[in-house]
C-alpha cells in the first residue's frame, strides 16, 4: 500500500462579524494578487489567493562568483510565493496559509487564540515538545523553550502569574490530530484532500470550543483576551489620550513576536524615514516626536508600521508591524487591570489578583509572618538602577511562594516596585 503524502498547513479562523464574502477584510493587500475559484470550496467565491516573485538570483551568489575557479557556476535563481486558501465550515471562514501567505492575511482580521485554543484542546498534556511565552514586566519578554523529549507542562517551569502562554506544540493520543503547533494560527500536517478541507475545518472549530484546556491548562483564562468592543473601545481611548498628553511612562513599544535578531541590523517606522535613523528596538518617545502636531488617533496607530531592516542588504525589510500591535501598555478600568500587548487587551482576572490578597486578609498566621522591611541610615538612591535594587531588597517575604510571585509579578499590587529590571527604552 503507497504511503499518503502529507501536507503542512497553517489555519487562521477568521474574527465573527467579518463578511464572508468580502475578501478585501481579510488580505493584507491585493497588490499583484491572483485569485481563483476552487469549486470544490465554493462555486460562487473566490477561494484561492496567489502572489508571486520573479526569479532572481540570491544575494549571497555575487559574494562568491567573483572567486569561483573554472567555468563558472550555472544559473541560480530563487523566487518567493505566497497562497491563500478560504474555507467556509458552519458560518465561519478559515484562511490556510502557503508559503509566505501569512503575510496575506490581515493579523487584525483573525482570531488571536484560535492556535492556542485548539492544540491545548487536543493534545495529551504529557506530550508537549515546546513552548513560547510572553512576560509582562519592565521589559516584554519572549522565550521559546523546547525538551529533548515529550514531557508535562511542568517541565518548561513557566510562572503562570507573569507569563502568557502564545504557543505550544505537542502531540494529541493516537486517532486524534496528530502533531499539533498553536499560537495564533495552527500549523499541522494532514493526508486529506483538498474537497475535504471543509469538514476538517469543522473539526478544528469543534477542537476550538472546547473547554477541555481548563483542566490542564486553566491558567490561560487568568489573563484573558477582552471580547467586549465597548470595553475596548474605552481602553484604545485612555491608550490615545496618555500618548496624546505624552504620558509615556506605563507604555513601550516591542515588536510583538520571537524574532532572529541576527537578521536585523535595526528598526525604523514606515513614514517619515529621512527624519529618523535606525534604532536597536522600536522607541515610543521616536514615534511621538514623528507624530509630533498631529492628531493621535487608533487609525493612525493601526495604519503605520515598524519595519525591521535586514542586516546583510539595508534596502530589505524583513519584517513589518503594526505599530498598535508593537505597544504594550497597562491601565486600569472599571476595577480592572488590562495590558495591551501583540495588539490585544488582556484583563487580569480579578478573582485571579484578589484571591491573594483575601487569602493574606484571612490568615493573621501569615500576616504575621511578613518580615517588614529594616530602615538603614544610608543615603536615599539616586539612580534608578538604585531604587530597583534598594525595592528589591526591602522586599517582603511570605511563606506562600505563590503569593510572593504573584505579588512581584503584578505592578498594581507591588508599590511602583521593580525588581532590578533595566527599563525599555522609551
Amino acid at each position: 500500500m503507497a504511503k499518503q503524502k502529507k501536507q503542512r498547513l497553517s489555519w487562521s479562523l477568521v474574527k465573527a462579524g467579518i463578511d464572508i464574502d468580502d475578501p478585501t477584510a481579510i488580505i493584507e493587500s491585493k497588490n499583484g494578487l491572483a485569485s481563483f475559484k476552487v469549486p470544490a470550496l465554493s462555486k460562487e467565491r473566490e477561494s484561492l489567493f496567489v502572489r508571486s516573485s520573479h526569479p532572481s538570483s540570491p544575494s549571497w551568489l555575487g559574494y562568491v562568483q567573483g572567486h569561483i575557479e573554472g567555468d563558472g557556476l550555472p544559473a541560480i535563481l530563487g523566487a518567493s510565493s505566497s497562497g491563500m486558501l478560504l474555507i467556509e465550515a458552519e458560518k465561519r471562514l478559515l484562511a490556510i496559509a502557503f508559503g509566505y501567505g501569512r503575510h496575506l492575511i490581515r493579523q487584525e482580521a483573525v482570531v488571536q487564540d484560535f492556535g492556542l485554543k485548539v492544540v491545548l484542546n487536543s493534545i495529551d498534556p504529557e506530550l508537549i515538545k515546546s513552548v513560547d511565552a510572553r512576560t509582562f514586566d519592565e521589559l516584554t519578554i519572549h522565550t521559546r523553550r523546547g525538551a529533548s523529549r515529550d514531557s508535562s507542562l511542568g517541565a518548561f517551569e513557566l510562572d503562570n502569574s507573569r507569563d502568557l502562554l502564545r504557543s505550544v506544540t505537542g502531540r494529541s493520543e493516537p486517532g486524534g490530530l496528530g502533531a499539533l503547533s498553536g499560537a495564533a494560527s495552527l500549523a499541522m500536517n494532514t493526508t486529506e484532500e483538498l474537497p475535504k478541507l471543509p469538514t476538517l475545518a469543522a473539526d478544528l472549530l469543534k477542537a476550538y470550543r472546547k473547554t477541555a484546556y481548563r483542566k490542564n491548562f486553566g491558567f490561560i483564562d487568568h489573563m484573558r483576551g477582552e471580547q467586549d468592543p465597548v470595553v475596548i473601545k474605552k481602553l484604545d481611548e485612555k491608550l490615545v489620550k496618555a500618548l496624546g498628553n505624552r504620558e509615556m511612562t506605563a507604555m513601550h513599544l516591542a515588536i510583538p513576536e520571537a524574532v532572529d535578531w541576527q537578521e536585523i541590523s535595526g528598526v525604523k517606522f514606515s513614514f517619515k524615514k529621512r527624519k529618523h535613523e535606525a534604532e536597536p528596538d522600536p522607541r515610543i518617545s521616536i514615534y511621538r516626536e514623528l507624530r509630533d502636531g498631529e492628531e493621535i488617533k487608533i487609525e493612525r496607530l493601526k495604519g503605520d508600521r515598524v519595519e525591521a531592516i535586514s542586516s546583510v542588504d539595508e534596502d530589505q525589510i524583513v519584517g513589518k508591524w503594526r505599530v498598535y500591535d508593537c505597544l504594550v501598555f497597562e491601565t486600569e478600568h472599571a476595577g480592572h487591570l488590562y495590558v495591551l500587548s501583540g495588539g490585544d487587551w488582556y484583563r487580569i482576572a480579578k478573582t485571579y489578583r484578589d484571591k491573594v490578597e483575601d487569602y493574606i486578609k484571612a490568615c493573621p498566621s501569615l500576616r504575621s509572618n511578613f518580615r517588614q522591611p529594616t530602615r538603614a541610615r544610608t543615603r536615599a538612591p539616586t539612580t534608578r538602577r538604585q531604587r530597583n535594587r534598594s525595592a528589591h531588597q526591602g522586599r517582603l517575604f511570605h511563606p506562600c511562594q505563590e503569593a510572593q510571585s504573584f505579588l512581584d509579578a503584578q505592578p498594581s499590587l507591588r508599590s511602583g516596585c521593580d525588581f532590578g529590571g533595566v527599563a525599555p527604552r522609551r
